[in-house]
């Protein structure tokens, strides 16, 4: 049975998951170097010249900014293994298509911060499993 529109989802939110990751890395990059420390510092001056905030509202602002690179290590270890379920999928999806329904599926939960690359998994994955094959019937005989 063709499997295409399975196929179709499951390469499309590969890439989308790609391309999440590789801004996610960027973004941990940023957070993570010596540049931010700079900029953290020029940022906290900022905070704490604007007469508007309290004390309060800038830690807990740095506390925030402290907490991306953490937050982005979590994510892109999250997508790396939601890609991965959703192209070993991809590759079985027309040989065992229950088990690709299900890793499309599991793959959908796990990636589900990124939102369409995660409901595009999901829907091949029920796809995968309630599509059924077309019944084969057997020609009758004319006499």
């Amino acid at each position: 049975m063709k499997r295409t529109g399975e196929l179709v989802l499951g390469i499309i939110s590969s890439v989308l998951l790609l391309l999440g990751i590789l801004s996610a890395v960027s973004i941990n990059t940023f957070f993570t170097s010596a540049d931010s420390a700079q900029f953290q510092e020029e940022f906290n001056q900022e905070m704490a010249n604007d007469p508007t905030l309290t004390e309060a509202d800038v830690e807990m602002v740095m506390g925030l900014v402290d907490s991306v690179p953490s937050f982005m290590t979590g994510l892109i270890v999250s997508w790396i293994i939601a890609g991965i379920l959703g192209i070993i999928a991809t590759i079985f999806v027309k040989k065992k298509t229950k088990l690709a329904g299900i890793l499309f599926l599991v793959g959908g939960v796990i990636g589900i911060v990124s939102v369409i690359p995660a409901i595009l998994y999901v829907i091949a994955g029920i796809m995968a499993l309630v599509r059924k094959a077309p019944q084969a019937t057997e020609p009758y005989e004319t006499v």
